[in-house]
């Protein structure tokens, strides 16, 4: 399963997401993953091969369905 971090929402909606570095708020999230990638461009991170993925996300947490 893949995961798109957007970057952008966590900082508009700071008081809807959790603060931090994406990898970081992924782990206290208790998500785990394969390969991580920065998209700067986009504003935000790529998370493939993720496993253990709560019901509920945040906002800025979205499952990539491709």
């Amino acid at each position: 399963m893949k995961i798109r971090f957007c970057m952008l929402e966590q900082g508009f909606y700071p008081e809807n997401n959790p603060q931090g570095h994406p990898q970081k708020v992924m782990r206290e999230l208790g998500i785990e993953w394969g390969k991580s990638e920065g998209h700067p461009i986009a504003d935000c991170w790529i998370f493939e091969g993720c496993t253990n993925i709560p019901k509920q996300l945040p906002p800025c947490v979205k499952l990539v369905k491709y």
